[in-house]
């Protein structure tokens, strides 16, 4: 299941099984294995007829990176619930295609991205966002914010506690943690990032906790907003995001 504090997810994930074999089938599971519900289609045909039922709520698509991309277009066309809303996410997972292959996956209309390897973060990054699409929480064109793995410290003062990033960006970070600080705190924290820790202090800007989940797609813990970061520490969290980003966009 998703960490302890995030709200259980109601919407499916629908899988597109990879028309060169069942490759795909460990990644359903491993989306069930975050409480991801998904259900499996063995081709564009079923995956319309399973949303043509609307037995389940679909937020999410995914499809592998073995379909032509000019059959993707055509089968995407046909597809009758993709509208002006679009109420489903379609995430390209596999793979890395060439550059020509992605800008063809893009003029097909799938934006979101999973290639291989798929750490769990970014698994559980890119559902989240696909399927809670109109929060806010996963930044914007000029303030991405992405998944993360590491690890950093929080003080306050003489006191100290670890705290897991979830997701970073240039501005701040959510941090996982069940001993959030309140909303308004000053605190100092230590990144502990690839290339060495980068130290700032920050402003809790939200806190979510039990009874006052206000990110319900994001687990316990606190949004923080970086002081003015030096100009070095600046650049480095530039490129570890700008590296990132490329396996999580087409």
């Amino acid at each position: 299941m998703f960490k302890t504090g995030v709200e259980p997810i109601s919407r499916h994930v629908l899988v597109l099984e990879s028309p060169k074999g069942l490759e795909t089938m460990d990644l359903a599971r491993r989306l069930r294995e975050i409480g991801a519900p998904v259900t499996t289609a063995a081709n564009f045909a079923e995956a319309e007829q399973l949303l043509r039922e609307e037995q389940d709520d679909f937020g999410a698509l995914m499809i592998p990176t073995s379909y032509e991309p000019k059959q993707l277009k055509r089968s995407l066309k046909a597809l009758n619930f993709i509208g002006p809303s679009g109420c489903i996410n379609l995430i390209s997972v596999g793979d890395r295609p060439a550059n020509a292959e992605r800008k063809k996956l893009r003029k097909a209309g799938i934006k979101l991205a999973l290639w291989n390897p798929i750490s769990e973060p970014n698994l559980r990054f890119q559902i989240n966002r696909a399927l809670h699409q109109g929060r806010e929480g996963f930044g914007s064109r000029d303030n991405p914010r992405i998944p993360s793995q590491f690890g950093c410290t929080v003080s306050i003062g003489d006191r100290h506690k670890d705290a897991a990033i979830y997701s970073l960006a240039e501005s701040g970070a959510f941090l996982a943690t069940n001993r959030a600080s309140m909303k308004g705190s000053r605190i100092d924290l230590k990144l502990r990032i690839p290339g060495g820790p980068i130290e700032t202090s920050a402003l809790v800007v939200y806190a979510n906790v039990p009874g006052n989940l206000q990110r319900p797609g994001l687990p316990m813990g606190m949004g923080v907003h970086f002081d003015e970061l030096e100009r070095d520490d600046r650049k480095r969290l530039r490129t570890l995001i700008e590296e990132c980003i490329g396996q999580l966009e087409v």
